[in-house]
């Protein structure tokens, strides 16, 4: 009797738990029905609107109303028009930016040159012929016209420069040379203006001119004392200003290189090599070579 009654039991338990199980999973099934008939009828729908509006539908996308961009030319009718309401978007359209009119003319003619080609047809060398021409006077003439004045007339340069002290000589010949190396790396750097070009050729004329006077050479102060004999000490004072200068781009040359090579780009200390920062280091190395010769004991060998 106690078996019967326990396997009743357990039927009956079975049967509550079946039943259980079969309502849920109709509810789920339901559900996925429910849902999938809820699809259908939403691309049902949007396809019975795309083929409303659209003759060859690309996607189901839901319409959406955008404005596009007028031109000044098309904005007053663009005003009175009304929006198209079938008008659908793709789906990938990028925005359309206005262009210019003076790009979109007609009037431009085709060519096939290209940058290098229009820079060789707007170049003209033959300025550049006359100008090497009158760099070239400025080197040579001067030069020629001061060993003149130093082999011919000697007395007369002797007696007209006998007022100036050997520091105001060397001064005055470093800052020729000077001015003429300053005109120089503004004509390199302001390549489109000829004003630095000519001033260069200006300053170069005056110190060649100097060491034409002053029989400059690296063993000048032996052809000045035959030219000049006791009265060579200007002449060698003249010379050391335009050798100090001289040394003092090389110096400065090697610097600057190597702050180039050692100073990363990222690096505070790279503001170094900028232009003005260049500039107050030249003129920097080349004080510091003038003081150098005037209060180092050269002038007293003179």
């Amino acid at each position: 009797m106690l078996s019967a009654l326990l396997l009743a039991r357990v039927i009956e338990y079975n049967n509550k738990v079946l039943i259980k199980y079969y309502y849920c999973y109709a509810g789920v099934l339901k559900l996925a029905k429910d849902w999938a008939n809820a699809k259908d009828w939403q691309e049902n729908y949007l396809m019975t609107l795309n083929d409303e509006h659209s003759e060859s539908p690309k996607s189901f996308t839901p319409i959406k109303v955008r404005r596009r961009p007028t031109s000044s030319k098309s904005a007053e009718p663009a005003k009175s028009a009304e929006p198209a309401k079938n008008d659908v978007p793709a789906k990938n359209d990028a925005p359309v930016k206005e262009v210019s009119d003076e790009y979109l003319s007609s009037d431009l003619p085709e060519t096939e040159l290209s940058i290098a080609d229009f820079s060789r047809k707007h170049a003209n060398p033959k300025r550049w012929w006359i100008y090497l021409g009158i760099l070239l006077l400025a080197i040579v003439l001067p030069y020629w016209v001061g060993r003149t004045l130093a082999v011919q007339y000697t007395s007369w340069v002797v007696s007209h420069c006998a007022g100036l002290s050997a520091q105001g000589v060397v001064f005055i010949s470093w800052v020729i040379t000077v001015a003429a190396f300053t005109s120089l790396a503004m004509a390199l750097i302001e390549s489109s203006s000829w004003v630095w070009r000519f001033i260069f050729v200006v300053f170069l004329a005056f110190e060649q001119l100097i060491a034409g006077l002053c029989m400059l050479s690296m063993s000048f102060w032996y052809s000045t004392y035959v030219v000049y004999g006791h009265a060579s000490g200007l002449a060698n004072a003249a010379n050391l200003g335009i050798i100090s200068a001289g040394f003092a781009v090389a110096v400065f040359a090697v610097l600057f290189v190597g702050l180039l090579v050692i100073i990363p780009k990222k690096s505070r200390l790279n503001v170094l090599t900028r232009s003005w920062a260049s500039f107050i280091m030249f003129y920097a190395v080349e004080v510091l070579a003038i003081i150098v010769v005037i209060f180092g004991g050269f002038m007293t060998a003179m």
